[in-house]
């Protein structure tokens, strides 16, 4: 969600449409999903994780889920293979940290799976408003089991 400036406060932008507002709520779940699950799968902790790219430790609510492939197209933007923790250093002021996040999924994932995550770039998948409101509730369920139960199951898992 982008931010303008306002008499010299930060607004936000409110999204125009339903779609739009369905698939912010969803990307709100689901950034909120990845860090808590990265905090726990990097340093077993709620509240801190390690970036992906510079492995700094950081305060997970003050880290962004970063993206492997830049942009928010919908056939990538939550797709949980090319989002990470990262933190705000490396995904806003680093451009990402293409070349070391790349380095990272290549260990974690292999070439195959590195290789469909840059290929989602020229998908022209739209997602419906429908879409994004199942996504959003999906990504709700989840990050309340992680709060719960502090543990990641195994089909979300990267570490095993």
């Amino acid at each position: 969600m982008m931010s303008v400036t306002r008499y010299g406060r930060k607004m936000r932008k409110t999204p125009k449409n339903e779609r739009a507002r369905a698939k912010d709520r969803a990307w709100q779940w689901f950034s909120k999903w990845v860090r808590l699950r990265d905090c726990l799968l990097t340093m077993r902790d709620m509240e801190f994780g390690k970036c992906v790219t510079c492995g700094r430790v950081v305060h997970g609510g003050e880290a962004d889920a970063g993206h492997f492939v830049a942009g928010r197209r919908d056939a990538y933007l939550l797709d949980p293979r090319g989002c990470h923790l990262q933190c705000k250093r490396c995904n806003q002021h680093m451009d990402g940290y293409f070349v070391e996040y790349e380095e990272v999924l290549m260990r974690r994932y292999g070439p195959a799976v590195v290789a469909e995550l840059k290929e989602l770039r020229h998908n022209p998948l739209k997602k419906s408003a429908e879409d994004w409101r199942e996504l959003a509730e999906l990504f709700r369920i989840k990050y309340n089991n992680l709060k719960e139960t502090g543990h990641v199951p195994m089909e979300d898992r990267y570490d095993v």
